[in-house]
């Protein structure tokens, strides 16, 4: 049973308690509660986490009774909760059983349901399994260098929100939505008639450092859900090679021929059996415990004939091979790690040796323990551990066993601050204190306020002020006034909050206030409004008290009184004042201390008399309900008569209670006790002794606040307004309603807000200034003479939605004689709605009726209307369409259905602009867009003749064409022309294509002469270039002793070449290898016989220097060229000389000399002669010339200087 905790001893303020519940899963559970007040505040909790109302819980106070319901149980709704009211908590459990037919239950529904009710009912299952996940990714492996993909489903349907927002992590805070690029895809995909999206995490050409854990989090609304999975790479398998097949030369081209190996390639291929294979020889340790002098025997020896390219691979493959250094890592740390400021981070890695000194380093610099950084060693494990990250820890950190060093990026970022209790909306009175508070998610954050969408500045407002306490956080206005009205927002780095403040006018400062005076006294009431222009009507006992000689009713400025003389019973009443035009009752009492009433005693029959002077009917008396009611009724005779009450008919006994009847001498006196409305009704009182009987109708009515409106329906709901329509209350309270008072407040809030501060006349009304996307309630309150009703039902939950707007640039894309392709653009506001899809109608010119273009919305801004008639005349107009509606149509038209003639027009792309070069044997593939309508005629053409369809294939479409060709020639080199015509219309393209091959050997391969160890060749360019530019050159050498060929000079440009190196006494034989873009020459040029390198018996004697006289006379090696300016704007004449020794430089214009002129400048610099002319005006221009001169002679060169106005 549920156990009330009561820190101190007080009454309970609860006068029902709920019970533990036990429900089977998927079933709803409902707990309740009974306070012993209305409107006292309650709040329910799920451990320790205050419970909101949401999508499956619901929280309802009417009255005195609250209700807590959880819709479709889980097994987390499961559990202990807490009912908390002032210091009073109340516990109590939620069980949930296993549901058995649950099976048998979705069996059924999956042989009877329809399609859409089975991906329903999974949908349901999956989401109570896996929270917000209906399918989740799960771990996977893959080699290094392939792609795999990780895919979650999340249902999106039973929201008003457009879709869920998926993140995805490696590792713990790792976003990956910044690192996609080469490696990394992010997709999402939707289906709409279920509402499920699919998000994929595609991982591209995968590499080891990609191995870890990660998680995919999913957010939806209020509720977040998240799953981890990890992912594991593989390194691929190294493959030997064997070393001799890289260098070794082949007779045939198989295709695991060596890598070097060219004429394998040149070689045509066959299909042959494989040979049986030779021992294996592992030539790498041989060639390894070899000294460098027998390289070129081993080679020999096992075949390898290109020896300076083993000697390369040698090389290299003993810098591979050379055993690494073992690491003094055995697990490093991660590359990067991302962190939230003020989180505790671990950076822990593996060493070899346990009895390793480490040296951890931030930036490069030795990092020491403080009271944050701690640095442990347990085992062969190093620790570094940082507590309390700042925003200073952002930084690199190593950690150093002698040169090895590992790092890792630490990225720390400040966390969002989120709010995490909402403002409430607020209604107070000027001159009150207002106080906007909000809870932060974290102490210290930085608030933005803002009021109406503009930043407020708390220095420039002295009523303004910020306070806080810890993680709260508010907005303190002081002596607030009817400015201050308007919707508040305090908005951080994490989400933003927003309330709307209203002050209303205060329209009475000062209440009336219970007199009590004596019999023949004067009685003064007064009361106090704001404004001296609000009137009031006095009440007494229900009726409009009437001005008399006694009675005084007088208004000056805000002061509003009642003043009665000379008291007399019948004026003990209650008193009411009501302001014209609002919903305020106030109420005072009226009371005699003494009244003295003397009788003269006569022998006269039993005669009632009942004087009512507040009486609405005759012998009516009105009383307010909660009030008390003296009725005193003389009766006279002689001798003292027999009073009796009657109520109904019935008698009434008299005693001590509520309702009280009490007789004395010379009346009788009816007493009710807190009038209720039960008490009204006709009362008779009659009276008898010996002389007579007497009797009285006395009919009661008791006036009361009227019941509680009917729940308000609401309609017409746009993105910030709704209409509320209710009915009247069942009873009125026995008055004229005044009105009606409606209030709303926000589904996540508890307080309500009045929209309406005067009574409402009607039972509708439109209600404003709501906050598109957030849910709403609205009860009504009515409002009679007496008071105010309780506040009645609220209505149904109900979100503001609006209508997105109107699409834009709704323009036609393409029109044939039966079909129109419109685009446009989505709405430039969407909505918190969203857009569901857009409805295209069409109608004829002339008609009133539109026609809709699909069954469906169409999802996508752009649709293709088919069936039309040629010649119509056709408008038309598109909307977007949401849950809240259709917008405003976005219109096109009239046009009329014809296929409009394009001029046809070429699109060349950039790389076909230039010569298309392809191998020979290589494929041709040019794809060639182009624009024209109707379809135009596509020709091509080689060199102006026809193509050969055999060798070549063309392929045409609506919008572009494509040239093939399988295996290119040398002959499909040549000027392509493409032609585009439609009728008379033309365009015309030529693209140029050549098709390279090797080139031929090169010719006349001569020694032209031999200088010590060095031979000179020369030869000439081959006679076929292979159709394409020769590269360069390669020289090989033979020794007629081995008759092995070796390269000598690897590439050259020139037709020339100088071989070094020789050995004296051998005789060698050169051959030339050509190159160009293709490759080399399948055949050498050889010189014609073999070259002796002589020994040394001569002594070269150099020809007799003679030097060299440098003198020059002047000459302009780039003379002066016209020149055309604009006048106003400074021009430069240039040209170049060259002398020897330096000339003197001179300008003319004409035949004056302008060089010391003002207007113009002379340089000469590097035998570059400059003049500048300044500003030119027309009269300067003309014929200029310059003149060198040096002591060897003298040139000129002149130009033409043109000035054209400024434009």
């Amino acid at each position: 049973m549920p156990v009330a905790k009561k820190p101190g001893e007080h009454v309970s303020p609860l006068s029902q308690s709920p019970q533990n519940v036990s429900v089977p899963l998927g079933h709803q559970a409902e707990f309740s509660a009974e306070t012993t007040r209305v409107g006292t505040r309650v709040s329910w909790r799920h451990g320790d986490k205050e419970i909101r109302s949401g999508d499956r819980v619901s929280i309802k106070s009417v009255g005195k009774r609250h209700t807590l319901t959880v819709a479709a149980v889980t097994a987390e709704d499961c559990g202990s909760y807490s009912l908390h009211v002032g210091t009073t908590v109340v516990e109590f459990t939620l069980s949930g059983e296993p549901n058995e037919n649950s099976n048998n239950d979705v069996k059924q529904g999956e042989t009877t349901g329809n399609s859409n009710n089975d991906v329903k009912q999974d949908t349901e299952e999956a989401r109570s399994l896996t929270g917000l996940f209906l399918t989740t990714p799960q771990d996977g492996t893959v080699t290094a260098g392939d792609d795999i993909t990780f895919s979650a489903q999340v249902d999106g349907s039973g929201s008003i929100r457009k879709k869920p927002q998926v993140r995805w992590f490696k590792g713990k805070w790792m976003d990956l939505a910044g690192k996609t690029g080469k490696h990394l895809t992010l997709k999402e995909t939707v289906n709409k008639d279920t509402k499920v999206f699919t998000f994929s995490l595609c991982i591209i050409a995968a590499k080891e450092s990609f191995s870890g854990s990660y998680r995919c989090e999913v957010v939806f609304g209020d509720v977040t859900d998240s799953w981890g999975f990890n992912v594991s790479v593989i390194a691929k398998e190294s493959q030997t090679e064997d070393i001799r097949a890289a260098f070794k030369r082949t007779r045939t081209g198989s295709e695991d021929a060596g890598e070097l190996d060219f004429s394998a390639l040149l070689k045509k291929r066959d299909s042959r059996a494989s040979l049986p294979a030779e021992p294996e020889v592992d030539v790498w340790e041989i060639l390894k415990s070899a000294k460098p002098c027998d390289y070129e025997k081993i080679a020999l020896q096992h075949g390898i004939t290109d020896l300076r390219g083993m000697l390369t691979r040698l090389n290299a493959m003993k810098k591979r091979a050379a055993p690494p250094k073992a690491s003094a890592f055995l697990s490093r740390l991660p590359p990067t790690l991302q962190a939230m400021r003020g989180e505790r981070v671990r950076l822990v890695l593996q060493v070899r040796d346990r009895n390793t000194e480490v040296t951890w380093l931030k930036k490069g610099k030795e990092l020491r323990p403080s009271g944050r950084v701690m640095m442990e060693a347990l085992g062969d494990k190093r620790v570094l551990v940082i507590n309390k990250l700042s925003l200073d820890d952002d930084a690199e950190y190593s950690c150093r066993i002698g040169d090895e060093i590992c790092s890792l990026e630490l990225f720390v970022q400040e966390p969002p601050v989120r709010v995490v209790s909402p403002l409430d909306d607020q209604s107070v009175l000027p001159g009150q204190e207002v106080e906007l508070e909000c809870e932060l998610s974290e102490s210290g954050a930085s608030v933005q306020w803002l009021k109406d969408g503009q930043e407020v500045c708390l220095s420039k407002c002295p009523r303004l002020s910020e306070r806080r306490d810890g993680r709260h956080v508010a907005l303190v206005i002081a002596d607030a006034e009817e400015g201050d009205t308007g919707r508040y927002t305090a908005r951080t780095t994490g989400g933003e909050t927003a309330c709307l403040l209203i002050v209303e006018e205060e329209h009475v400062s000062e209440a009336v206030a219970d007199v009590a005076v004596k019999a023949s006294d004067q009685a003064v009431f007064r009361c106090m409004v704001a404004d001296e222009t609000v009137g009031g009507t006095w009440i007494k006992n229900g009726e409009p008290v009437e001005p008399s000689q006694r009675v005084h009713v007088s208004h000056e400025g805000r002061v509003h009184m009642l003043v009665i003389d000379h008291m007399q019973p019948d004026d003990e009443a209650d008193y009411s004042f009501i302001p014209d035009g609002h919903a305020l009752y106030l109420s005072t009492m009226l009371g005699m201390i003494e009244v003295k009433v003397q009788f003269v005693p006569r022998q006269v029959p039993p005669k009632i008399h009942l004087d009512c002077r507040n009486k609405m009917l005759d012998n009516a008396i009105v009383v307010i309900a909660g009030n008390k009611l003296r009725l005193d009724v003389p009766v006279t005779g002689d001798p003292e008569p027999t009073v009796t009450w009657y109520k109904e008919g019935e008698v009434m006994a008299s005693g001590e209670g509520r309702v009280m009847v009490r007789s004395y001498t010379g009346g009788s006196a009816l007493t009710l006790q807190g009038a209720e409305r039960g008490d009204g009704g006709r009362y008779a009182i009659a009276v008898d002794n010996p002389a007579g009987v007497d009797s009285a109708d006395i009919t009661i009515t008791v006036l009361d606040i009227p019941d509680p409106p009917s729940a308000p329906t609401i309609s017409d709901v746009g993105d910030d307004v709704c209409t509320a329509t209710w009915e009247p209350p069942h009873y009125n309270g026995g008055a004229a309603l005044l009105g009606y008072v409606v209030e709303r407040k926000k589904l996540s809030s508890r307080r309500w807000m009045k929209l309406n501060v005067r009574p409402w006349a009607e039972s509708s009304m439109r209600c404003e200034r709501m906050v598109e996307g957030v849910a709403y309630q609205i009860r009504v309150c009515a409002v009679n003479p007496v008071g105010t009703s309780l506040p009645g039902e609220p209505s149904r939950t109900f979100v503001p939605l609006a209508p997105p707007g109107p699409p834009s640039h709704v323009t036609v894309e393409a029109v044939t004689d039966s079909t129109v392709t419109l685009r446009w653009r989505p709405p430039e506001r969407g909505g918190a709605g969203g857009i569901d899809g857009y409805h295209l109608e069409y109608r004829r010119e002339g008609e009133e009726t539109w026609v809709s273009a699909s069954p469906c919305p169409c999802p996508l801004p752009c649709l293709r209307v088919s069936g039309l008639s040629t010649g119509d005349r056709l408008q038309f107009r598109v909307s977007a369409v949401n849950r809240a509606g259709h917008s405003a149509h976005g219109h096109a038209g009239p046009l009329v259905v014809r296929e409009i003639v394009e001029r046809p027009k070429i699109w060349v792309p950039r790389y076909l602009r230039h010569t298309l070069t392809r191998r020979v044997g290589d494929s041709i593939n040019i794809l060639v867009p182009f624009q024209g309508k109707p379809r135009p005629k596509v020709t091509w053409s080689k060199d102006g003749e026809p193509l050969d369809p055999k060798q070549v294939s063309c392929r045409s479409g609506d919008t572009d064409t494509i040239l093939f060709v399988r295996s290119a020639s040398r002959g499909d080199s040549g000027l392509y022309q493409l032609r585009v015509e439609i009728d008379s219309l033309v365009d015309v393209v030529d693209l140029r294509v050549q098709v390279i091959d090797r080139p031929g050997p090169p010719v006349r391969v001569e020694v032209l002469e031999v200088s010590g160890c060095s031979v000179s060749l020369r030869w000439d360019k081959p006679r076929d270039t292979g159709n394409s530019d020769i590269t360069g050159y390669s020289v090989d050498k033979q020794d007629t002793k081995s008759m092995e060929w070796f390269k000598a000079v690897a590439h050259v440009h020139r037709c020339s070449s100088t071989i070094s190196g020789l050995v004296v006494g051998n005789f060698y034989n050169f051959r030339v290898f050509a190159h160009n873009d293709c490759g080399s020459s399948l055949m050498a040029g050889v010189t014609p016989q073999s070259t002796l390198i002589p020994k040394p018996g001569w002594e070269w004697r150099p020809p007799p220097f003679v030097p060299r006289d440098p003198s020059e006379a002047p000459s302009f090696t780039q003379p002066l060229s016209d020149v055309r300016a604009v006048q106003g704007f400074p021009c430069l004449l240039t040209c170049s000389v060259r002398a020897h020794p330096k000339p003197h430089i001179a300008w003319f214009r004409g035949e004056s000399c302008v060089s010391e002129e003002l207007g113009f400048r002379s340089l000469h610099s590097q035998g570059v002669c400059t003049l500048e002319v300044r500003r030119p005006g027309p009269a300067l221009a003309g014929c200029y010339s310059c003149r060198a001169t040096n002591g060897l002679g003298e040139a000129s060169t002149s130009c033409q200087l043109t000035l054209r106005p400024l434009p």
